[in-house]
């Protein structure tokens, strides 16, 4: 449980670093680091896909990337946010079941 909060404080703080980010130039398919942060938060949180261990793994790698190896969050930001989106077209059952279950149980 006191990972989950510390990941949570981590992706509060990459969700703000983001905020900072001017938004750029992007593509049609790239959200800027805020725009990402946004979507981010909505789907771990609200849709609360962080349940399942595959996302957590995934998130916590990205902390590790900004937290221990210093990697910019606006720059970290946009991969996980498509790397989540292609997970969840990837598992759209898992998805729906997310959303009905309580947010404390990890799936495998």
């Amino acid at each position: 449980m006191k990972s989950r909060r510390v990941a949570g404080a981590v992706l509060a703080f990459l969700a703000l670093s983001g905020c900072a980010g001017d938004g750029g130039a992007r593509d049609e398919q790239t959200l800027s680091p805020a725009e990402a942060s946004v979507r981010v938060s909505e789907l771990l949180y609200q849709q609360n896909l962080i349940t399942y261990r595959q996302v957590n793994e995934k998130m916590n790698e990205y902390v590790l990337a900004v937290s221990r190896d210093g990697v910019p969050a606006d720059s970290v930001m946009p991969g996980f946010h498509r790397w989540l989106e292609a997970w969840t077209r990837t598992h759209p059952h898992s998805v729906a079941a997310a959303r009905l279950e309580p947010a404390v149980q990890l799936h495998p």
